[in-house]
């Protein structure tokens, strides 16, 4: 059966949300093309050839200008009725854990957009341990939201702030993950991702070979 097209979507590009993309492509170019999103990619790359490769459930979160990620099952990314926003799960219903955020979410507080609106400098020129840390303190409380909803054998980080320097300890996000998530016996695996800017193409590639077999 063929699938429904999904009607692009999101914040950044206003334009395109609610436009036919995929099937204007395959107008254009004679040939079915397939419309994925980007971090859902990113993760499936990893989860085949990158931090998540011999684990069965990957939770993929990647925090860069903003924070997203997909869980992918046994080598694909799982089924989902619109999609995958992790970065969109509300950490303080108040901004009581950070007042001069712009919003209530994850993102808002930890993403480098966030980090930017509220100190006003990119988070490369941000020495200060103190920040670093305060985010991956709050990252861990994110994580284990994601652990508690998808219950994943790993969680692969990636995304600028995390890759980058400075960056958002995964050492550090570790520890507070262990002060945080209880329900468990043990928390789930955390690794770094390992293909850089190559993941989405990775993710694509097996992506393409698992709709064409």
């Amino acid at each position: 059966s063929q699938k429904k097209e999904t009607l692009l979507g999101g914040p950044n590009l206003k334009d395109w949300v609610g436009k036919p993309l995929q099937s204007e492509l395959n107008e254009f170019f004679g040939a079915p093309v397939f419309v994925e999103n980007d971090a859902a990619l990113v993760g499936l790359g990893e989860a085949m050839r990158g931090g998540g490769r011999g684990f069965g459930i990957v939770a993929y979160v990647t925090v860069s200008t903003g924070v997203g990620g997909a869980k992918i099952v046994n080598g694909t990314i799982d089924p989902r009725s619109v999609g995958f926003e992790p970065g969109h799960e509300i950490i303080d219903i108040d901004k009581t854990l950070v007042p001069d955020a712009s919003g209530t979410t994850l993102e808002s507080y930890i993403s480098g957009a966030g980090l930017m609106n509220r100190t006003g400098k990119k988070p490369k020129e941000i020495t200060d341990p103190k920040v670093w840390d305060d985010l991956a303190h709050i990252l861990a409380y994110g994580l284990n939201n994601v652990a508690v909803f998808w219950s994943p054998d790993v969680i692969v980080l990636g995304g600028s702030m995390i890759t980058g320097e400075p960056a958002i300890s995964i050492e550090k996000t570790e520890e507070y993950l262990k002060e945080v998530l209880k329900i468990y016996p043990e928390i789930p695996k955390i690794r770094k991702a390992e293909l850089g800017d190559l993941g989405g193409l990775h993710g694509a590639l097996e992506y393409l070979r698992q709709q064409v077999i």
